[in-house]
């Protein structure tokens, strides 16, 4: 039986490789990320900013209404207009270290949940296709799905990177693109990998 224990190193090592890649992405290559945000009009930013300055940092729905108490020609008349969540940082300074020692908290976690999810399905001896498989699949809901509700419920922009990033960094790291091109195999529809990796042997 695998435990968890027994796979610190792999926990640490991948924790860093993505807190190094993903920094990468945001200061290095500031670019990759900027298309997800779009701009406000001019000077909406700023006369935002300026009524919000005595609001304390929290998590807003905008416009905040009672909908239980208004009539349905205010819902309609409320629904035409626009409508968001807001993050709010007040004030906007923040410790960098601070920030980036809880982002790297924050993957050991997420990876030691995936590392679990590992533990509990797959066997000691298991083969590569079956570790890729469930350990990509969890890695992949992990880091990127959470944006899929706020693109439902909040209007986020469908066209974030986060999905993409997610598919790209798990075809990379598990060789997802030097899968055999098996798509039928022992009469389903998905192949059989026990066979694959017997034959790449």
């Amino acid at each position: 039986m695998i435990t968890l224990g027994m796979l610190w190193l792999p926990i640490l090592v991948s924790a860093v490789i993505v807190f190094i890649a993903s920094n990468i992405l945001w200061m290095v290559l500031p670019f990759w990320h900027h298309k997800d945000y779009s701009q406000l009009a001019t000077g909406t930013s700023d006369a935002l900013a300026a009524n919000l300055k005595d609001t304390p940092s929290g998590q807003y729905m905008i416009p905040n209404m009672n909908w239980g108490k208004m009539t349905d020609e205010q819902k309609a008349a409320v629904q035409k207009g626009p409508g968001g969540l807001l993050l709010l940082r007040n004030p906007m300074q923040f410790s960098m270290g601070t920030a980036l020692g809880g982002y790297f908290l924050f993957n050991i976690v997420v990876i030691a949940i995936i590392a679990y999810v590992g533990t509990f399905s797959l066997g000691v001896g298991a083969k590569y296709p079956q570790v890729f498989r469930v350990i990509a699949s969890a890695g992949i809901l992990g880091y990127s799905f959470h944006t899929v509700s706020d693109s439902i419920w909040y209007g986020r922009p469908w066209s974030s990177k986060k999905l993409q990033e997610a598919y790209e960094e798990g075809a990379r790291r598990f060789g997802w693109r030097q899968r055999p091109p098996v798509t039928i195999c022992c009469g389903h529809s998905f192949p059989c990998w026990d066979l694959i990796d017997e034959a790449r042997q």
